[in-house]
C-alpha cells in the first residue's frame, strides 16, 4: 500500500510567539506550527491508530512516557532519578 500526501498538506507555517521575559532574547520566542485543518485531523487519526496499536504491545521503552496517553514527562523524570541513584 502506498500513500501520497498532497503538497499543500505537507507544509506548515512556523510562527514565533513571544513568551514572558526579555523580548530581545530569541529563546523567548518558541515557534508554533500552523497547519491546514484537514492535515491536523489526519494527524490526529493516525496518532490514535498508532497509539492503539502500541498500547498492548511492548514497543516503547518505559522511559518513553511522553508518547503515551497518561505519560508526560514526570514519570520520565522519576525514571531518570532512579537510574541516577543506581549509579
Amino acid at each position: 500500500m502506498r500513500a501520497c500526501v498532497p503538497k499543500c498538506l505537507s507544509t506548515s507555517l512556523v510562527v514565533p510567539i513571544p513568551k514572558k521575559g526579555n523580548p530581545t532574547d530569541p529563546d523567548n520566542y518558541p515557534g508554533i506550527s500552523l497547519m491546514e485543518t484537514l492535515l491536523k485531523v489526519a494527524c490526529t487519526l493516525v496518532n490514535k491508530r498508532l497509539s492503539r496499536a502500541v498500547k498492548g504491545a511492548i514497543l516503547l521503552h518505559k522511559e518513553q512516557t511522553g508518547f503515551r496517553d497518561c505519560g508526560g514527562y514526570f514519570p520520565s523524570l522519576r525514571y531518570e532519578q532512579e537510574a541516577y541513584d543506581e549509579d
